[in-house]
């Protein structure tokens, strides 16, 4: 689980989980083949459970979220999964003496769902000074 390399023979190791907050999706900065840079930018991906995630990156270089719509390039993509809780006690007891119970909501941790992460594009070739990606 965790990183899914979409293409094993291509790894994309500019995609990663950040080990220090493992709610959040770190993308690393990226030469794209056109010239443009992709910029580090974190993502934290708690406001996603219970959805698909989509990120692309744009010809300029921008990262984008979206599900839909015309764009360069899909760079990961993932379902999210639902929120989780956990009961807890209060250190409180009730008017019958049992123990009051809450719910605590379980951080996200990505390193718990598969993220598929796709190989950034290649040049093909030059022609009059434009850059063809694959």
């Amino acid at each position: 689980m965790a990183i899914v390399q979409q293409d094993p023979a291509r790894v994309n190791n500019k995609v990663v989980i950040d080990p220090n907050n493992p709610a959040v999706l770190q993308i690393l900065q990226h030469q794209l083949p056109n010239g443009a840079v992709c910029q580090p930018q974190s993502i934290d991906l708690t406001d996603y459970q219970g959805q698909p995630f989509r990120l692309y990156v744009e010809e300029d270089g921008r990262l984008n979220i979206a599900l839909d719509g015309v764009h360069y390039w899909l760079l990961a993509e993932a379902v999210i999964p639902e929120r989780e809780f956990d009961s807890q006690e209060t250190g409180e007891v009730d008017e019958h003496g049992s123990p009051i119970v809450t719910h605590v909501e379980r951080p996200l941790d990505l390193r718990n769902v598969d993220i598929v992460v796709y190989p950034w594009p290649e040049e093909t070739g030059e022609e009059d000074g434009d850059a063809e990606v694959s």
